[in-house]
Order: structure tokens, then C-alpha cells, then sequence
């Protein structure tokens, strides 16, 4: 394996996506069309104690072949050339702007086929030897032997992770569902927008559409910044919760969500296309 952490009882797994990002440009609007370009995606696992190996896999079930590394599956049928903005409070219910009104985005329908966005796969295995019982909690790590940034772009290109999403959740139970904001920086005042209206009413800053129910409603943006779950070169200290709990010897799957938030304010033409590359990886501490 890789040198370990000077860390106690703690693995690591890191995912890389190669993501293109390409966008077309009108006037300064939200729930813009777009595309990019989504490359090579893998899982690489690192471990730092003897008896703890974290494998991965593409695939599950009879075959899943856990190993140091693996691709990321695209789960979805969306075409991965084209990334549009959509909206969601927890993951499985996303809306789209069908039409707009009087320079508002006022009209939603559901996404089918969970078109517009990307979700991938992959199967995570927290092999502990003489430990049937351990369980590990799982954090992000953005340490330099883990590969450093989670995200790695010029200044043009990290634009677009003004408004875009980072979704993960285990073992297909969207209770574990976690949201996470790339960056935290704003587009210039030119470049932000809000128009994307309900029930006659302007969405203020930092809501979302939660289309759970019968009807498409603003609730307060889920979204956490990824620093709440992210471990630091040097930082002895992990963060106050982690990100998921698993126990050893069990299979997860984990979907991967890469989508544009619509209602942010950043979702406009101003996150001009660019390469950018997504470096996502988990530090393990076992509890």
C-alpha cells in the first residue's frame, strides 16, 4: 500500500473525476443552459493500519471485486455531455425551470429519467481484520497524500463550482443523504441573479425547491460546505460528525450526485466553461 497516515486507525479512499465544463452564454439569468464534458473517473483506496484495507469496486453483489482502485459507473441515463441546472432539497426529487415569465423561472416539472444531471456508482468495503463488530466513520481528506484540494481548477474554470452540488448517499437510503457546496466564493455582482420564483413570490438566497410533496415549495438550501466534513493537511483533529458510518465487512454502494443548483444565485452564464478537476476522497477512523 501507499506510506500511511501518521494517524491512528484511519484509511483513506479517494475518488477522481475529470470533469470538462463548457457553457452557453446569454444575458445574465439563472436556470441557463449548459454542458460540459464529465472524463475518466476512478476510486483509488489507501489504508494506514495493518489489519483495516478499504476495497472498492464498480460493481456489487456476486460481483463485486475489491481492489485498490475502480471506476465510477454512471448510474443514470442522463447524456453525459450535458450537465442543466436543476433543483433539490434531498436528492431523489429534482425539478427543472420548464418555462420562464416576465424574466422569472416561475414554471417547474419534475425530472424523469433523472436527466440534466450525473450520478455514478461505486461499491466500498471496510475490510477490519479481528474486528467483526468495528465501525469505521468516514470523512473527506483533503491532506496532500491523499491528493490534496477535492477541487483542482484554473480561476475561470472553478466558476461553475460556485453553483454546483456534490451528493452522496449509502447504501441507497436517501437519509444519509449529504449535500455539499464546492466553494464558497460568489461570482461578481454582475454574474449573480435571482429570479427563480414561487407562488408569485421571489426566492431569497439560499433556498432550494423541495418537490417531496404535491406541490413544488422553497425550503432552505441543505446544502453544508464541504469544509464541515473535511480533515486538513496537519489536523490531528477530524470533524464534530462524519459525513457516514459503516460497519467493517459490509458492502456499500455509493451514489455519486454532480448537478447545477438552479436557484443559487451563482447559476448564471457567468461560470464560463473551463476544465476543472473534482478530487473526492474519504478518511476513515475506525469508532
Amino acid at each position: 500500500m501507499n506510506t500511511p497516515y501518521l494517524r491512528r486507525s484511519a484509511f483513506a479512499a479517494v475518488i477522481m473525476i475529470a470533469i470538462l465544463f463548457s457553457v452557453l452564454t446569454a444575458a445574465t439569468f439563472a436556470w441557463f443552459s449548459s454542458n460540459r464534458m464529465v472524463g475518466t473517473s476512478r476510486v483509488t483506496g489507501r489504508t494506514a493500519v495493518e489489519n483495516a484495507e478499504l476495497l472498492i469496486s464498480s460493481f456489487g453483489g456476486e460481483n463485486f471485486r475489491g481492489s485498490g482502485q475502480a471506476d465510477i459507473v454512471q448510474a443514470n441515463r442522463s447524456d453525459r455531455e450535458f450537465l442543466m441546472p436543476v433543483s433539490t432539497a434531498d436528492l431523489v426529487h429534482f425539478v427543472s425551470s420548464s418555462a420562464v415569465g416576465e424574466g422569472y423561472a416561475s414554471y417547474f416539472t419534475p425530472v424523469k429519467d433523472e436527466s440534466g444531471y450525473f450520478r455514478g456508482r461505486v461499491y466500498i468495503m471496510a475490510k477490519v481484520d479481528g474486528a467483526e463488530n468495528a465501525s469505521v466513520a468516514l470523512y473527506l481528506d483533503e491532506s496532500e497524500q491523499s491528493g490534496g484540494a477535492t477541487v483542482q481548477a484554473d480561476a475561470e474554470g472553478s466558476l461553475i463550482l460556485n453553483a454546483a452540488r456534490l451528493g452522496l448517499i449509502f447504501n441507497e437510503d436517501p437519509d444519509t443523504a449529504v449535500i455539499l457546496r464546492l466553494s464558497e466564493d460568489e461570482n461578481a455582482p454582475g454574474g449573480r441573479a435571482m429570479n427563480t420564483m414561487v407562488n408569485g413570490e421571489v426566492m431569497e438566497e439560499g433556498s432550494v425547491l423541495d418537490s417531496s410533496g404535491d406541490t413544488v415549495k422553497a425550503v432552505p438550501d441543505p446544502s453544508a460546505p464541504i469544509g464541515d466534513y473535511t480533515v486538513k493537511e496537519g489536523d490531528e483533529s477530524v470533524p464534530p460528525r462524519p459525513i457516514f458510518t459503516a460497519q467493517a465487512n459490509v458492502i456499500y454502494p455509493v451514489d455519486i450526485y454532480f448537478y447545477l443548483e438552479g436557484c443559487d444565485a451563482d447559476c448564471t452564464e457567468a461560470i464560463a466553461f473551463n476544465g476543472n478537476e473534482l478530487h473526492l476522497a474519504f478518511y476513515g477512523v475506525l469508532s
